[in-house]
C-alpha cells in the first residue's frame, strides 16, 4: 500500500532538518515569528503563496514541491475552470500579482457563494 502523501508542514520541516536548520533559524530567514513557523510545520495555519515562495528559496526547492499532492493535482472540472486557468497563466508576475491582490480585497465577500456554505 503506498503511504500517504506528505503534508505541506512535513515537507517543509523535512526541507528544513535536511539543511540542519532549526525552527527559528528558518523562521528569522523567511521574516516569520517562530510559533508562526511551528503552526505551518504542524498543519495548523497553511502559509500564504508569498510565504511558500519566501520558504522554497530558503530551503532550496521550489513551491511545488513544497505544495500538498493533493493541491498539485486538483482536476480542472468545467470549461469555466480551464479558461481561469488559461488566463491566469499566460499573465505576467505583476498581473498575477494584481489580480491575486484584486481577489484577496472581495474574497470574503464573494465566500459567501460557496456551495458547501451553510
Amino acid at each position: 500500500m503506498k503511504p500517504p502523501p506528505m503534508t505541506l508542514g512535513q515537507k517543509i520541516k523535512s526541507h528544513r532538518e535536511k539543511m540542519n536548520l532549526t525552527q527559528r533559524q528558518l523562521a528569522k530567514i523567511v521574516d516569520v515569528s517562530y510559533p508562526t513557523l511551528c503552526r505551518y510545520e504542524n498543519d495548523v495555519h497553511q502559509p500564504s503563496i508569498a510565504m511558500i515562495k519566501k520558504l522554497a528559496k530558503a530551503l532550496k526547492t521550489t513551491g511545488d514541491n513544497l505544495m500538498s499532492a493533493d493541491l498539485r493535482e486538483m482536476s480542472i472540472q468545467d470549461s469555466e475552470e480551464l479558461d481561469l486557468v488559461r488566463f491566469f497563466r499566460n499573465l505576467n508576475d505583476q498581473g498575477r500579482k494584481r489580480l491575486l491582490d484584486y481577489l484577496l480585497v472581495d474574497f470574503k465577500e464573494i465566500a459567501k457563494y460557496a456551495k458547501n456554505r451553510k
